[in-house]
């Protein structure tokens, strides 16, 4: 007995399902696969470039606004600066700066991002993470705090 070939179109249905069912497989193996991330490499990179570019436009703005550099006022010039905590509570207009009225007394917002995404762990990645009193860090891509180190919840 001679077995019965399916029509030709119902062939070519099944052939294109399971091309389909292969890129898609294909495709969401792609970014778990060592080495292969190029347009995530190229995001990360633009993302940072973004970041920088922004936190230059509001130290300008903070400098346009104040007529001085966002710096405490009792440094001298010869000084090495660290970048800590008290930078993004400036330039984000914390309450706690503003009770303080050290580097930004009126609490002007001069920088602003999106929020940053949980890694687990107190961890955060791309974005900033705002905490009570209007205080934040500023995260990387790899989950590290931009600028200084991180700190608890005041």
């Amino acid at each position: 007995m001679k077995k019965q070939r399916k029509p030709l179109r119902i062939r070519l249905v099944q052939y294109c399902l399971w091309g389909i069912v292969g890129f898609l497989a294909v495709g969401l193996m792609l970014p778990f696969l060592k080495g292969f991330s190029p347009a995530m490499q190229r995001a990360t990179e633009t993302h940072a470039r973004s970041t920088a570019y922004n936190l230059k436009n509001a130290l300008s703005a903070f400098f346009t606004e104040y007529q001085k550099f966002l710096v405490p006022d009792d440094q001298s010039s010869d000084t090495q600066l660290q970048t800590d905590h008290a930078l993004m509570d400036a330039l984000l207009g914390a309450d706690l700066e503003g009770e303080r009225g050290e580097l930004n007394p009126r609490r002007i917002a001069f920088y602003s991002s999106r929020q940053a995404k949980s890694m687990g762990n107190g961890r955060y990645r791309n974005g900033l993470t705002i905490y009570d009193k209007g205080q934040g860090e500023l995260w990387d891509p790899r989950g590290k705090p931009l600028p200084g180190r991180a700190r608890s919840r005041r």
